[in-house]
């Protein structure tokens, strides 16, 4: 009779007749064993539920929402008859996370994120060059040599260093690589930055120069005796025009830039600065890219033929890390025939 109870409900006229503590005992093991027989399936099935959804969600994560990334991507086929056009993939605050205030896991995670976006936007843009505008770590600038020895061997395996050529890649310190926000630049450490990245302050890549400037250390390289009737892009790791400062109207004026390219505020901002007017406030506009699959307005066209106008775009950070809601890649077109640039912001 127990055994039987432990499978099914027998009608009550039987089990009245076993007598009353039969009864009790009866109705105990009824519920008892049924209801167990129930919360197993009950839990069975939403076990499933919950595997199944686990393991869609982990699919999604780990490789459909990087396969469809391209998708809200801006088209790179543009219709110039005749024009030929320099390609430039722009990589803006990385951070890599450090091993003093970051957890191994979440070292592990934000470098696949990096490692998987950077590869996509690589392989989607086939650029001629590839800048890094700094901040390419989080720890450097309070990290020792054997640690930044690790931290360089993962920023070279996460951006494929060993799969470019030495002169398809530029490198810019930041004040997370080398001080300088909250704790002064480092000379030694600057250098350390400096040999390890093989930095170049001056370069020429098909036929536009790049001049990099520091704003950490107010420094940037002359001039003299390199024409400037040509495209010259000026790279920095801090803003030079989001605020009116000596150092901005320097470069200004010394290095006569086309266009400026920056980072540091993990936004993506285009800053026009009117050097007719009085210099000290001559920002005419300042604009946030918002990043728009529906409206197109991840492709700006800048033009550098403006007499008395500088231009500079902030490129936001491509770390998910920073606290922002939109990570990009930039990437510019640069038009070979007086040149107009087009920049691009790539969002992931």
């Amino acid at each position: 009779m127990m055994k039987i109870l432990s499978t099914r409900v027998p009608p009550l006229r039987k089990i009245t007749k076993l007598g009353k503590n039969y009864l009790k005992i009866g109705f105990k093991n009824v519920d008892s064993n049924m209801c167990l027989s129930i919360l197993r399936s009950a839990f069975q099935q939403k076990f499933k539920i919950f595997l199944y959804f686990g393991l869609l969600l982990l699919f999604y994560c780990e490789w459909l929402s990087y396969a469809l990334c391209p998708q809200d991507w801006p088209s790179l086929s543009f219709t110039v008859p005749s024009q030929k056009f320099f390609k430039v993939l722009i990589v803006a605050d990385p951070q890599i996370l450090g091993e003093r205030n970051e957890k191994p896991f979440s070292r592990w995670d934000n470098d696949r994120y990096l490692s998987k976006t950077f590869s996509k936007a690589l392989s989607y843009t086939t650029p001629d060059l590839v800048i890094f505008l700094g901040d390419i770590m989080d720890e450097g600038h309070i990290s020792h040599d054997e640690h930044f020895n690790k931290y360089l061997a993962r920023v070279r395996q996460i951006f494929q260093l060993d799969k470019l050529a030495p002169h398809q890649v530029l490198f810019l310190p930041g004040d997370n690589d080398v001080g300088g926000e909250e704790d002064e630049v480092s000379l030694n450490k600057l250098n350390r930055f400096n040999n390890h990245f093989n930095v170049s302050y001056f370069s020429v890549h098909g036929g536009i120069q790049f001049v990099s400037v520091n704003k950490l250390t107010h420094t940037y390289p002359s001039m003299a005796g390199h024409p400037n009737n040509t495209m010259r892009i000026v790279m920095s790791h801090l803003p030079l025009l989001n605020r009116a400062s000596d150092f901005g109207y320097e470069i200004i004026s010394q290095l006569h830039p086309s266009l400026i390219v920056s980072a540091h505020e993990h936004t993506s901002t285009h800053i026009i600065w009117d050097t007719q007017e009085d210099p000290t406030h001559s920002r005419s506009r300042v604009e946030e890219y918002a990043y728009n699959s529906y409206t197109g307005r991840s492709l700006w066209r800048l033009s550098t033929n403006q007499k008395g106008v500088v231009q500079e775009v902030t490129v936001p950070t491509c770390s998910y890390r920073m606290g922002v809601p939109r990570m990009a890649y930039g990437f510019m077109y640069i038009g070979k025939s007086k040149l107009n640039p087009a920049k691009r912001s790539i969002a992931k």
